[in-house]
């Protein structure tokens, strides 16, 4: 028979090699290559508040939260030329919602993650709104820890779903600037 005391210290130990689940830090979820696409350098944009992310509680597995999303996607745009304005007026607005992050698997982790983003023009027009879907998978042979796994996966995931709305993003300026007929 194991001691109640035996029990409480069993758990502590393993709480303590386990630790607390904690998301990634948002520097690590911008894309280290951008887009050599020029059309955003100069472009004032505001972005309004990420919302459908899901905060990571310590004894859960790191999740992608709203304030580590927005600051990873303010630093890429930024990163890409972009002026960062905090009013809509005169500025194009971007829309950002976090419909789904799914993790599946345990000895090899696949990530599933859908963003929705909507760009208004200066004018408040919709000119562009898509869903962007990244999948990333990682396997215990890339990282053992399955906590640090998930934060790899989580930015990877991150920063693959961020280089694709550069790109998107650029196409609709082009296209509301008429320097470029978009692609139906």
């Amino acid at each position: 028979m194991i001691r109640p005391a035996t029990w409480a210290l069993t758990l502590v130990a393993i709480f303590a090699l386990l630790g607390c689940a904690t998301p990634a830090p948002y520097q690590q979820m911008v894309p280290a290559a951008l887009p050599a696409d020029s059309s955003l350098k100069g472009t004032p944009i505001a972005i309004f508040p990420v919302s459908g992310g899901m905060e990571t509680k310590s004894w859960d597995i790191p999740r992608i939260g709203n304030s580590e999303f927005q600051q990873a996607l303010h630093e890429t745009l930024l990163r890409a030329g972009a002026v960062i304005r905090a009013n809509v007026e005169g500025s194009y607005s971007l829309d950002s919602k976090i419909i789904s992050q799914n993790v599946t698997g345990s000895f090899s982790n696949t990530i599933t993650l859908l963003v929705r983003y909507t760009l208004k023009n200066p004018k408040g027009k919709r000119i562009w709104s898509e869903n962007i879907l990244s999948e990333q998978e990682l396997s215990v042979k890339d990282s053992f820890s399955g906590s640090e796994r998930m934060k790899r996966l989580q930015t990877s995931a991150v920063q693959s779903n961020l280089s694709s709305l550069l790109q998107k993003l650029g196409q609709a300026l082009r296209a509301d600037q008429g320097k470029e007929i978009p692609a139906r």
